[in-house]
């Protein structure tokens, strides 16, 4: 589901915000943004999310510090590395023919060459208000998942609620099918044959085939026993994307098997309708865990 938390948390010496936003994606999958010299919280900060129960998205979050000048520690040169790079940087215009030598320009860009000495003290101070932006952003993230999930689910009601509708009016259709292709197929024999050489206990016959070839009593069965299931596992809540996607599939199988065995324009126009429902829900159950 889509959502978006915000956290902040100012002391005298620094000012934390922390973001979380969230869209859809089918797997779990948390990208973390934080100062480089406190790369070590990227673990914290996952397990935290994933303690929340979320199962399900693409999670990015944005960490910003600002601290006071005389808290902020001075980064140190690594000497002997920086060295390394002179000298590598220079065999290397030696090597490809340019005149130039590597400038101190050029050994600024290179980041590993310097160091942020952070006391551990500190950094464990600073991750508990961390901790305190991110538990609130989590907060109001969560609540904002809560309201589009329930959004979900009662755009979901409304359309399982329709596709039975839909079942009803094709079981009111279904009995006329066999009537309608009795009809069709005496009046189409009589044309080519004359009355008397009618042969009734043939016709009869063909007419029995055709409707048990065209039954779809089963197939409505089997339809409103999903359509009934889906909404008993809407009701229930928790982790259930996985057996809401099982049950769309088994439904959608149901209802292309009625458009192919009914034999009906009017059928055929319900089992549309019921397709566009089905697959709708299938682009909102990708939202749900």
């Amino acid at each position: 589901m889509t959502a978006y938390g915000r956290g902040e948390v100012s002391t005298d010496t620094e000012r934390v915000l922390v973001e979380i936003r969230g869209v859809n994606h089918r797997f779990m999958d948390i990208q973390c943004r934080l100062p480089r010299v406190y790369s070590s919280w990227n673990e914290r900060i996952r397990k935290i999310i994933q303690s929340s129960g979320i199962r399900r998205g693409r999670i990015e979050v944005i960490v910003q510090l600002e601290e006071s000048p005389e808290k902020i520690d001075r980064p140190l040169l690594n000497e002997a590395l920086a060295r390394n790079y002179y000298l590598v940087l220079k065999e290397l215009c030696f090597k490809i023919g340019l005149d130039d030598s590597p400038r101190l320009s050029d050994l600024i860009s290179i980041k590993d060459i310097f160091e942020v000495a952070e006391e551990e003290d500190r950094t464990e101070k600073l991750w508990e208000i961390v901790e305190e932006a991110l538990n609130e952003a989590l907060d109001t993230f969560m609540d904002m998942r809560k309201v589009e999930g329930e959004n979900l689910a009662k755009d979901i009601r409304e359309r399982l609620t329709k596709i039975s509708s839909l079942i009803e009016q094709v079981k009111e259709y279904a009995p006329s099918v066999v009537e309608h292709y009795r009809e069709k197929l005496r009046k189409r024999i009589l044309e080519l044959v004359p009355e008397d050489k009618f042969d009734e206990s043939r016709f009869l016959q063909e007419v029995t085939i055709f409707a048990d070839r065209s039954d779809i009593t089963e197939e409505l069965v089997r339809a409103e026993s999903h359509v009934s299931q889906f909404m008993e596992i809407l009701e229930q809540g928790g982790t259930i994307g996985k057996k809401m996607e099982f049950l769309l599939q088994e439904l959608s199988r149901e209802i292309n098997t009625i458009g192919s065995k009914a034999n009906s324009v009017d059928i055929a126009g319900l089992v549309v309708e019921m397709k566009n429902e089905v697959e709708k829900i299938r682009e909102q159950v990708q939202n749900i865990e």
